[in-house]
């Protein structure tokens, strides 16, 4: 055999044993190697206050609905209308506030959307855009027996003496009206299921306000509580009317009288 290719094959054995033999020890080391764990740094939070259960607007702030509940700082920052802990505002300074809005459970309560107790626009915090708020003085009898609950809904009847006929006039001037408040009662989830109170406040439009303050000085005023299922009534009533089948025009029956006969 020629020397030169007895040494070319000697050659290409010896590299593939060095190659074969790096590639063992490195997977040697590779096992052996220690591994390194890098752990996460925990995320900075801060207390932020929100509602512990679901807050209707016009509900009163108390500790019973609040909670301070973590959030991470990040996005607190990112929302500055947030109250935190760090800003002094404590659960006791927050009581008696109410709510210009609805808070679902776990929602954070910013300054925007609630009215301080003692603070002006308490009772405007409550109402509906374009409405306006009057008072009404009335007693058991021209209040359906004082039964009456902020939240409710009404209808304002008229009742005065006719100057011509001088019989007694009785009218519905107004349907379905909004109460704001009874007294200083102004939440539609009142414990109570009946306030004595004189001073009924409504929610009407600025022509309803017209109309309701011309009747007032010209007679006298009752509210007529209206049941909570009379919208459902008037859809229900509304599709059984489309449902009933149309009635068909009576065919007229026809008599041909002949000469001498009928």
């Amino acid at each position: 055999m020629d020397v030169k290719k007895i040494v070319l094959v000697l050659l290409v054995l010896l590299a593939g044993g060095g190659a074969f033999f790096l590639s063992i020890s490195g997977q040697n080391n590779g096992d052996d190697a220690p591994v390194t764990i890098v752990k996460s740094g925990k995320e900075e939070t801060l207390s932020v206050l929100v509602a512990s259960g679901n807050i209707n607007r016009g509900d009163r702030l108390t500790t019973d609905n609040l909670s301070w509940q973590d959030w991470p700082k990040k996005t607190v920052r990112k929302n500055e209308s947030f109250l935190t802990g760090g800003k002094n505002k404590t659960l006791e300074e927050l009581d008696g506030a109410v709510a210009k809005t609805t808070f679902v459970a776990g929602e954070p309560i910013i300054e925007e959307k609630i009215v301080r107790a003692g603070s002006a626009g308490l009772m405007a915090a409550i109402m509906t855009p374009g409405k306006r708020a009057l008072g009404l003085r009335v007693n058991a009898e021209t209040s359906s027996g004082g039964f009456i609950l902020p939240g409710d809904h009404v209808d304002v009847i008229y009742t005065a003496e006719d100057r011509e006929t001088r019989k007694r006039v009785i009218r519905t001037i107004l349907e379905d009206v909004r109460v704001l408040a009874v007294n200083d009662v102004f939440s539609e989830n009142s414990e109570s299921p009946v306030i004595e109170g004189v001073n009924i406040t409504l929610e009407l439009t600025p022509a309803e306000s017209e109309q309701f303050i011309l009747a007032r000085a010209s007679g006298e005023l009752s509210l007529a509580l209206r049941s909570i299922h009379d919208e459902n009534v008037v859809e229900k009533q509304t599709e059984l009317e489309s449902e009933k089948p149309r009635a068909t025009p009576k065919q007229k029956s026809v008599k041909i009288i002949r000469i001498g006969r009928s």
